[in-house]
């Protein structure tokens, strides 16, 4: 809220929208800009990018938690023998329960790349990301505790707001 409304708690403030990303690609920003857009109380504004990379997000869609590993491990596998080095790899998750099943296969096939949940890797970079869990439910995007009821009888909360701080972890 207060940063939001700055202008409302600061009266003689000026504010200086930065809008250039210095990091992040073009296809990188596109995107964190068309999950941030859907948020009410945000502050408007369209982000660009300083990186005119060509390379574009990639999406697998699993059709089921073994086939999500198995994509994880061969596609870790071959960036690695195409040079990528393992500290340019991240592999991000909600909770470190569900990199679990992720961290045995990576070990079976010997492979030792860096996960981290995504409020750990806040400000890290990396020239390969994956985002494990996104899935709507337990982990994924939103989390399921959202519409938890027992949750909401014990801490009652707008689902609005929830989603909206859901899509700015995620924006991160």
């Amino acid at each position: 809220n207060y940063i939001v409304q700055f202008s409302k708690y600061f009266k003689d403030s000026r504010i200086i929208s930065l809008n250039k990303n210095y990091r992040s690609s073009q296809s990188i920003v596109n995107a964190s800009n068309e999950v941030i857009k859907n948020n009410k109380f945000k502050i408007d504004k369209e982000i660009k990018s300083a990186n005119r990379s060509k390379r574009k997000i990639e999406v697998y869609s699993a059709t089921d938690h073994n086939d999500s590993i198995f994509y994880v491990v061969r596609e870790l596998q071959q960036l690695i023998e195409s040079g990528i080095k393992n500290e340019d790899i991240l592999i991000l998750y909600r909770r470190s329960k569900m990199y679990e099943p992720y961290k045995e296969a990576l070990r079976k096939a010997q492979l030792l790349v860096p996960g981290k949940t995504i409020h750990a890797a806040k400000g890290l970079e990396a020239k390969v990301v994956f985002i494990l869990g996104m899935i709507e439910g337990s982990g994924g995007f939103p989390d399921i505790w959202l519409d938890d009821r027992i949750y909401q009888l014990i801490r009652p909360s707008k689902h609005d707001l929830l989603l909206e701080e859901e899509r700015r972890l995620f924006y991160v």
